[in-house]
């Protein structure tokens, strides 16, 4: 050990350690709980900032001997206790801090800029965070920030966005709840939680995408000192079960075991070790001997349909509808599959699932058409890349498993382990901590399966986090597609047909597999009002990584290709793509008879559309972008052009999605909100209490959330669907209604007046026609011996009712057509959400969507070899967004719009149907401006150049 001397935020201080080792790591193990990782170290997330001698840094690339006689500064040194100084309150009133686990690093990286330049330019900003990885915010809004600050330096007021003066606290951008804790670094995530004395839990994953475990030897391993317990297929249990986050039964097939003696992926599991130390746990993996029978893989959706195709999943197979199968002389070394109900399913021909519907005759209309356009669109293998990668740490605690997870669904989880461990639910706790980015890719039990086994089987407390390797080839991605689309139309743009084929690459295992492809359909069909309808989906199974849910869940494919088809139609017939979107959307008032055939899981019911503000959407979109006078290019090789595309999503799932809310009061008139909710990052615990506060006539500060603990809150589905504030936020609210109803019945007896006589009032009483009593009172007089008990109300919140949500999205490209390059000027989304109830939060949902789906479209894809074999699973080679990718002019705004009985708005959906846009939008654009098709994501400088015959 060598001696280090650094000064550590204005302390110098005197350290022993290896001056070779990593100074991230270093200084976490010193307490400083900024030290975040989001890419092995390679240093292209950003996310272990340090200011390092006046320089911000990457602490990753740096090793402790790097640190002699320097100064070191982390955000703790900036955060005052619990005061947030000027600059983190910016921060927060800007409405950047969603996840949070950025932000200490955004938050240095200002700093710095500001104390050299107070008035920084947008480039300056750019240069200042272009280093660092946000996948919530979209960046825009970071822009706000030096604008905010220099106005609270000023003592100037900082704008409302607020348009409805009837409203006190809902449709207000106030500060998200948990925005001071995460800005000033606080523990918030489950790295922050773990034990000193947890064992690391590593995963040797299989070099081969099919293979058989011949042998697989652990003699040596188990010898190391320091190692605590070792599983392969040998030791691991034979019980079958499915890792998706949805509702029981699932729809999904349980196709996977811990640990079996078939590989179905590059990085499926083969042995998990259990060590003191993840060195240790490394060393370990190093002398654990496998032999494999290697099999040819099937890598692509034309390999998983051929005839004669290789089986990926071939072993027993049983329903639990009892559906009897010939499961005869099958390889003992296949995992076996489960479905609950049939899907379509015929796994025998890689075929997870299938599904086909429709309404009317599309033959006959096809038959009746004036013009018939039938085009095949490609969509790309992409992954989330959630800042923080899975992390899971579980111990046990009084006999009980305790787990803190970064999950999109805790009570879901919960279910799976204790069927996975056979234990009573009741033996388990699940605690959701901050989440660093979900995304859809957290809304699987992919690491906590593992690190609660070893936990209950162990009795020792299991870290296990992935690296971004880990994250590419083990955690889920979007579905590859290949779909086509078939329309037939009248002269005057009237679309009388439409058909879509889907065919679908779900990856290893089914996790999603048919409700993903299902959604392709099922979610921008219903923006128009087409008599003829019909649509097939099947599902295959193949050896690349698991595809699964991810923001949007199958609606950006769909909404690709159909915008896409569309807008080739209108320019078939010669009429503006606009206006022949205008003249078969949908609108307020509609019937969808299509919804009977879209549920889900069996039928759904017609109904009727209470609001849509799509039309509005559009025109105000055309208007802020001039849509039939695009500007001329000053260069004859720089080509313009705008395009657009209308979008919608769900809020919630209709008759299967529910939440659950508690609201007590407190004995000095304040109020707990227990909530199941699951927060990621979103605001959905501010959204909640603004809604409780208002309802109440009480202040934001009276309201406190707890959210997402399985012992301490109501039963929720989770985070998915975009249920959020329409579900979630919904129980809530009923849950106020029923504690204002209680209030009001207190207080008729303490006041002696009729119940219709009294009603709620700001701030904090309830008011008679003699009389007024304090909500302190109440509680005071409620809790006392005499009294009739704390006042708790308990509600939930169900429906049988969509609340879509309407967008539409348009953008200005200027291609290079030497090069191929496309540069977005200028990108517009105009949403229909109801009333915003926090604006500010609402828009950071709308930009974080639209840039993860511009990198999607432009350049994100996951490459393999023809074996199987990952080409780019790491941020270097990998491509995200980053803040110099955004448009250069990039505006997000609202309409809105009302329903009967909807108080505070309809609380439609913002955070999935924003990402369904940007890729119909910029390959409409690239057509207007350069005359060719891009018909399959990402649209690269070699895609273009070859549709432009130029390679």
């Amino acid at each position: 050990m060598d001696k280090i001397k650094f000064t550590l935020n204005g302390v110098e201080k005197e350290f022993l350690g290896d001056r070779g080792a990593s100074a991230k790591v270093f200084l976490r193990e010193h307490g400083i709980l900024t030290m975040r990782e989001g890419c092995d170290g390679e240093g292209n997330c950003g996310l272990c900032s340090i200011i390092l001698d006046g320089e911000v840094v990457n602490s990753c690339l740096l090793v402790v001997g790097q640190l002699e006689n320097r100064e070191v500064y982390t955000t703790e040194f900036f955060s005052n206790k619990r005061n947030l100084n000027t600059l983190q309150k910016a921060m927060v009133l800007a409405g950047i801090v969603q996840c949070g686990y950025c932000s200490p690093s955004i938050y240095l990286a200002l700093n710095n800029l500001l104390k050299v330049k107070p008035q920084p330019s947008k480039e300056d900003v750019k240069d200042a965070l272009s280093s660092i990885l946000c996948r919530c915010t979209g960046y825009e809004q970071m822009f706000d920030v030096v604008t905010i600050y220099n106005k609270l330096l000023n003592n100037e007021p900082v704008d409302e966005e607020k348009l409805l003066s009837n409203l006190r606290v809902v449709e207000k951008s106030v500060c998200k709840l948990d925005g001071p804790k995460l800005v000033r670094g606080e523990k918030s995530f489950v790295e922050d939680y773990v034990d000193n004395d947890a064992c690391i839990l590593k995963v040797l994953r299989s070099p081969h995408a099919s293979a058989y475990i011949k042998e697989i030897d652990v003699t040596e391993a188990e010898k190391l000192p320091g190692v605590v317990y070792i599983l392969t297929h040998k030791n691991s249990p034979k019980k079958v079960y499915g890792r998706s986050g949805q509702s029981y039964p699932e729809p999904s097939p349980y196709d996977r075991r811990l640990i079996g003696q078939k590989v179905y992926h590059v990085g499926d599991r083969v042995a998990a070790v259990l060590a003191e130390s993840e060195e240790i746990a490394i060393e370990a993996m190093k002398l654990i001997k496998v032999e494999y029978e290697v099999l040819k893989p099937v890598t692509t959706l034309e390999e998983a349909m051929a005839p004669d195709a290789p089986i990926v999943h071939n072993g027993p197979l049983t329903y639990g509808t009892g559906k009897v199968v010939d499961n005869e002389g099958l390889d003992p070394r296949e995992v076996p599959v489960f479905y609950n109900f049939p899907v379509g399913d015929n796994i025998r021909k890689n075929m997870v699932a299938s599904s086909k519907g429709g309404m009317g005759d599309v033959e006959k209309a096809f038959g009746e058409a004036d013009t018939i356009v039938e085009r095949t669109y490609r969509t790309k293998k992409v992954h989330c890349t959630p800042s923080e990668p899975h992390v899971v740490y579980s111990k046990m605690v009084e006999d009980r498993l305790v787990v803190h997870a970064s999950t999109q669904v805790p009570w879901h989880a919960r279910r799976l382990l204790a069927s996975l461990l056979e234990i009573p639910e009741n033996k388990i706790r699940v605690i959701k901590e901050n989440v660093g980015g979900g995304f859809g890719a957290k809304q699987d039990m992919l690491i906590e399966d593992l690190a609660c086994y070893l936990t209950w089987v162990t009795g020792r407390g299991v870290y296990f986090r992935f690296t971004r390797e880990e994250e590419f080839i083990a955690g889920t991605s979007r579905h590859d597609m290949i779909i086509g689309v078939k329309l037939g139309a009248k002269k005057d743009g009237t679309i009388t047909a439409i058909q879509m084929n889907v065919k679908s690459n779900t990856g290893a295992f089914g996790n999603h597999a048919l409700t993903v492809s299902k959604n392709v359909c099922n979610v921008p069909l219903p923006l128009f009002i087409v008599p003829n309808i019909k649509f097939d989906i099947d599902i295959y199974y193949s050896n690349l990584p698991n595809a699964g849910a991810y923001r949007g869940y199958g609606a950006p494919q769909g909404t690709f290709a159909l915008m896409t088809a569309i807008d080739e139609l209108s320019h078939e017939i010669g009429v503006d793509y606009l206006d022949i979107l205008k003249k078969n959307t949908v609108r307020s008032g509609d019937r969808l008879d299509l919804l009977a055939q879209l549920a889900e899981i069996g039928k759904g019911n017609a109904e009727e559309i209470a609001s849509c503000g799509l039309i509005d959407t559009m025109e105000k979109a055309a208007e802020m972008m001039n849509w039939k006078n695009k500007p001329k290019s000053k260069c004859d090789h720089i080509k313009i052009g705008h395009g657009m595309a209308i979008v919608q999503q769900k809020s919630g799932i209709p008759d299967i999605d529910t939440a659950n809310a508690m609201v007590k009061m407190l004995n000095d008139g304040t109020f707990i909100v227990h909530m199941g909710g699951t927060d990621l990052g979103t605001g959905m615990n501010t959204v909640s209490a603004q809604l409780a506060a208002e309802h109440l006539q009480t202040e934001l500060d009276a309201i406190h959330v707890i959210g997402a603990d399985s012992d301490n809150t109501p039963f929720d589905v989770g985070a998915y669907a975009s249920s959020g504030t329409h579900f979630s936020c919904g129980a809530v609210l009923n849950a106020v209604k029923k504690m204002e109803t209680i209030i009001l019945e207190a207080a008729s007896e303490l006041m002696n007046e009729k119940v219709e006589d009294l009603k709620l009032e700001y701030p904090s009483k309830v008011v008679g026609k003699n009389s007024e009593i304090t909500y302190e009172q109440i509680a005071f007089k409620t809790q006392s011996g005499k009294g009739k008990g704390q006042l708790i109300a308990h509600a939930n919140f169900t429906t049988s009712l969509h609340a879509f949500p309407y967008g539409t999205h348009m953008c200005e490209v200027a291609v290079n057509t030497n090069t191929g390059e496309v540069k977005i000027n200028k990108y517009y989304a105009i949403h229909d959400c109801g009333v915003p109830i926090n604006p500010k939060l609402a828009k950071g949902q709308i930009y974080g969507a639209v840039i993860q789906s511009i990198g999607h479209s432009l350049y994100e894809e996951m490459k393999f070899d023809k074996d199987g074999k990952p080409l780019n699973a790491n941020l270097l080679d990998y491509k995200v967004a980053k803040i110099k990718d955004i448009p250069e002019d990039f505006k997000v705004e609202f309409v809105y719009t009302e329903e009967e009985n909807e108080k505070y708005g309809p609380r439609k959906s913002v955070g999935e149907v924003s990402i369904n846009g940007a890729a119909p939008a910029i390959a409409t654009a690239i057509h207007d401006a350069t005359g060719v098709w891009v018909r399959e994501w990402p649209f690269t400088p070699e895609q273009i150049l070859k549709a432009l015959g130029k390679i």
